[in-house]
């Protein structure tokens, strides 16, 4: 599942440069006092940076398995996405109160270069971006099915359990669970929200569970953990 999340990074991030080089070509100094930018250059230039450094952050993770770097990108990918919103609602507003642009040789409108920005490739940069949300997810149920497969493992730090929830009794039946189906890998996804909640089948050697799992989306904490046998 955080291949899924690495592929849904790069896409959000393909047509966000997208609409980068859209407001750089349409950018005119010359015309900033009549018909000015509504997203600040330090906001856009720090939203497209920071999320192709989050990306990055992301792919050690799945390359050096070090979960400080998938902490970090989470990090990361909180800050763009605050300053995502921030663009998305000034963008709105710009979109609303400014016609389209006229491409009639004669007539010549002035408009905010995000006025340019096509619907369709702002609405698949925002809902790629909103599926990101499931990182933190991902990476929790990367981590418990590998603690799943090896019996002499401690609990992954990187899944830490809310105070609500009981982490030892989650811990037995999910050994239980793992002992009797064996060695196990993800399979078919059957429900949940996808960004804090989800159930999986995990096809065993011997058999076939059920795996859902809670998270806390802004902190990681596993709230829920229930499988079915």
């Amino acid at each position: 599942m955080s291949v899924v999340a690495l592929f849904a990074w790069m896409i959000t991030v393909f047509f966000g440069l997208i609409l980068l080089v859209i407001w750089i070509i349409e950018y005119d100094r010359d015309f900033q006092s009549t018909v000015a930018t509504r997203l600040p250059v330090p906001v856009i230039s720090g939203h497209a940076l920071l999320a192709l450094g989050g990306l990055m952050l992301w792919i050690s993770y799945l390359l050096l398995d070090e979960e400080r770097l998938a902490w970090a990108a989470v990090a990361v990918l909180a800050v763009v996405a605050v300053l995502g919103l921030i663009m998305a609602a000034r963008w709105i507003g710009v979109y609303r109160a400014y016609g389209a642009p006229d491409s009639s040789p004669s007539m010549v409108i002035r408009v905010p270069p995000e006025r340019h920005f096509p619907r369709s490739v702002v609405a698949i940069h925002g809902i790629t971006a909103n599926g990101l949300s499931f990182a933190p997810l991902a990476r929790a149920l990367d981590a418990v099915v590998e603690w799943l497969n090896d019996p002499g493992q401690d609990w992954p730090s990187s899944v830490p359990v809310a105070a609500s929830a009981d982490a030892g009794l989650i811990a037995r039946r999910l050994r239980m669970a793992a002992a009797w189906a064996g060695k196990c890998a993800l399979g078919a996804f059957q429900a949940g929200s996808g960004t804090a909640a989800t159930t999986v089948e995990l096809v065993g050697e011997h058999a076939t569970i059920t795996l859902s799992l809670l998270v806390n989306r802004a902190t990681g904490e596993l709230r829920q953990a229930d499988v079915t046998l």
